[in-house]
């Protein structure tokens, strides 16, 4: 088994993977995809469901073909598997400015969620978001005062606009 097999790779990552060569190449087949994963047709037919279901692909007979137009925005999921260590690395540099008693605002995004994530620990901190998920976790871990901007809820990108 290659190194993009079942034991070699987690679900997650062979998604992206299966999004990528789909975006890359306009289309493809189950039965590539099998070869090049070296996993079952089962295995591939429940991840494109899946992608499918998430919106970032469409699913064909025997395949999938991407779904990528001009002017195309990726959702919320798209973005969250996308460049996390680039992510990660941002947030990490970012919260050395932030000092307790400040208020800062998070805007939606995912780097912005990789942000609070590292602000579990304060203990004084004022955070205004409009991001539904950065909400919703600083309100479950952390001690941060949250406040919530409002206005109407982007349906699959957790965000008020």
């Amino acid at each position: 088994m290659n190194k993009s097999g079942e034991d070699g790779m987690f679900a997650e990552e062979r998604k992206h993977m299966i999004v990528d060569l789909v975006n890359k190449n306009i289309k493809t087949t189950v039965n590539n995809l099998c070869e090049e994963f070296s996993v079952s047709p089962a295995t591939i037919r429940n991840d494109l469901r899946e992608l499918e279901e998430a919106g970032l692909l469409k699913r064909t007979h025997g395949g999938a073909i991407s779904n990528i137009k001009a002017n195309y925005e990726p959702n919320a999921y798209q973005k969250e598997i996308e460049h996390v260590n680039e992510k990660k690395a941002i947030a990490k540099r970012a919260a050395q400015y932030v000092h307790e008693g400040d208020t800062i605002a998070l805007d939606t995004g995912t780097t912005t969620f990789e942000l609070a994530k590292l602000l579990v620990t304060y203990e004084n901190l004022t955070v205004v978001t409009n991001d539904l998920q950065i909400a919703a976790f600083l309100e479950r871990n952390g001690k941060a005062n949250i406040i919530m901007a409002g206005g109407a809820v982007r349906r699959n990108f957790h965000c008020t606009a």
